[in-house]
């Protein structure tokens, strides 16, 4: 809980203050637009989500995968208003924050299948090489990638 509470207010001032002008850009042809980008997060917190409540109650069933550029082609982001995005965002982070605050330490250790591959409940046991939590690190991949795009900020060679 301390990673969405340190994590939230920093991705949300970050978003509200993406320039007006840039939220349609993408950077190349076939590249997803910040809006884009945007819908993405809010939709795989709420795979992220749905797996994690059936993880939490012990729910054997295998689940599968999402199509990321499938669900990017059919969310119809440009015809969204970026302050709705932001609003879902938040209500979807809301959300997400009580789904979490409700589970014991229990149901954060259950484990369940999605994807082909085990997963567990509590993200912060799923870490990426270097330690940090995969679900936070996607987070802020996509804000350098939102950064690069509103500010023509150049890649570092961490990335």
């Amino acid at each position: 809980m301390t990673a969405f509470k340190n994590q939230t207010p920093v991705v949300i001032d970050f978003l509200q203050n993406i320039p007006a002008d840039k939220i349609d850009y993408a950077y190349a042809e076939g590249k997803w637009t910040i809006k884009e980008m945007l819908q993405h997060i809010i939709d795989a917190e709420r795979v992220f989500c749905y797996r994690a409540l059936r993880f939490a109650r012990k729910d054997p069933t295998p689940l599968p995968g999402f199509d990321e550029n499938l669900f990017a082609a059919n969310a119809k982001a440009d015809k969204r208003k970026w302050n709705d995005l932001l609003e879902e965002f938040k209500t979807v982070r809301k959300a997400t924050e009580w789904l979490f605050r409700s589970f014991d330490e229990q149901q954060l250790n259950e484990t369940g299948i999605s994807n082909n591959a085990s997963n567990y409940v509590d993200i912060s046991h799923k870490k990426s090489p270097d330690n940090q939590d995969l679900f936070f690190k996607k987070i802020i991949y996509f804000i350098k990638m939102l950064s690069r795009v509103a500010w023509k900020i150049e890649p570092d060679s961490s990335d």
